[in-house]
């Protein structure tokens, strides 16, 4: 567990680390606005696909989880509701 815990600490600080450097390069050298502009898009692509990528893994991660959990609570659920319908016929 703390494997996983020092690799997604990691990537937190990875992101924030690229976040801090980029807006310390906007401003001490700074650029024309339509080149600033350009630059500030480009890294939004690159954010906007690292976010993607960190959401399909976290999706693989969790999803085979959520699928066990999901099977386990099922019939759990489906004989709670049996003991609820046969006390509602008890008490007709």
């Amino acid at each position: 567990m703390s494997d996983k815990d020092s690799g997604s600490q990691f990537m937190m600080g990875f992101i924030i680390g690229g976040i801090i450097g980029v807006v310390a390069g906007i401003l001490l050298a700074p650029k024309p606005g339509s080149e600033t502009r350009a630059d500030l898009f480009d890294y939004g692509e690159v954010v906007r696909e690292r976010a993607e990528e960190m959401a399909a893994r976290v999706k693989d991660e969790v999803g085979p989880a959520v699928e066990n959990v999901r099977n386990k609570v099922a019939p759990v659920i489906e004989q709670i509701a049996g003991f609820q319908e046969s006390a509602n016929d008890r008490e007709s």
